[in-house]
Parts: C-alpha cells; structure tokens; sequence
C-alpha cells in the first residue's frame, strides 16, 4: 500500500526566527534518496514512456501502479526533483512560457535561439553565413522551447513488479532505524 512520500523523510528541529527555545519540528526535505547510477542501465527495470498532453507523475502513477502516490517514483526514475522546471509543459503552459519570456508568441517565433550546422550542432553567426548552401539553419526560440519540452516527455518508467522492492529500499534510506 503506497503511502505518502515525504511522510517517509525524517523530521528535524528549526529555529525560525533565531529566538532561543522558539524550535519547531519539521520534515527534513533536503534529506532525499536517488536511484543508484548502474539501476539505470538496467533496461529489465525501466522501459520508455511518451507523456500525453495533460498527464501529470500523479496520474501516470496512479495508471500504473495504482495510486497517485507513487508519483515520487516516476520522479525519481527520470532524475525529476522539480516538477515546474523538469516535467512537460502542456501546450497551453508552453505558450504562456513563450509570452512571458518574449513578449508574445510571435516574438519568439521571430527571435533567434541559436544556428546549426546541418549536423545539429550549434556554430556562431558567421560559421552560420558560410555555410547556410551546405545545411546550417536557424533555430528560433519557439522552435528551441518546443524542442526542450518535446525532450522532457520522453522518460522511462519502472516495470509495476519492481515498485514494491523500491519503497521498501527507499524505507531503508530515509525513516530512521527502530532499534
């Protein structure tokens, strides 16, 4: 039975304000757990998976393991420790991105991120000139912010079978011992 996750972190005392004796227990969320490196190469635990538009860690948790409260595993399997920054935009928050970094959408449509060579690989403005016959091409803002979004929705995800063994592990690391 999945429980919450960061009822799993340990707790700790803090002093808000500075004022002697004024401690409050909190949870202690720098305290985190990661995968460990060589999991990741193991391609019998993890298999890919393409976030539709809309999904969230929540629901794809709760359409494979069962509960919304294994979204930390989802996290976890795709280096994902802020959902803001990490996870997909959906269309919608891609285009409110854009204008609020551009101004409007139109503007990153016209501004330039960067150029390619006709390998992909980024080279300056005059390298850009010089080769535009053999390949090289502008990436606009718009193209570049769509390009890192399309990239976040491709993660893995770990095989049902395993999430069990992978809570009682992360138990391990983060409750303290009872003896």
């Amino acid at each position: 039975m999945a429980t919450p996750y960061f009822t799993k972190f340990p707790q700790i005392t803090y002093n808000i304000d500075g004022t002697p004796n004024n401690n409050v227990l909190v949870l202690n969320i720098i305290h985190n757990a990661r995968f460990i490196k060589k999991l990741f190469s193991n391609l019998l635990i993890f298999y890919p998976y393409h976030v539709k538009e809309g999904e969230t860690p929540e629901i794809i948790a709760s359409k494979l393991y069962g509960s919304p409260l294994y979204f930390w595993v989802v996290c976890l399997a795709n280096n994902i420790y802020n959902i803001w920054t990490d996870w997909p935009l959906s269309y919608e928050a891609l285009q409110a991105w854009l204008i609020k970094n551009y101004g409007s959408v139109a503007i990153a449509q016209t501004t330039v991120d960067h150029y390619q060579d006709q390998y992909g690989a980024t080279i300056d403005y005059q390298t850009y000139l010089n080769n535009i016959d053999n390949g090289a091409t502008v990436v606009y803002a718009d193209q570049q912010a769509y390009n890192i979004n399309e990239g976040k929705k491709l993660i893995r995800l770990v095989d049902p079978k395993y999430v069990t063994q992978i809570e009682n592990e992360l138990d391990q690391i983060l409750l303290p011992s009872t003896s």
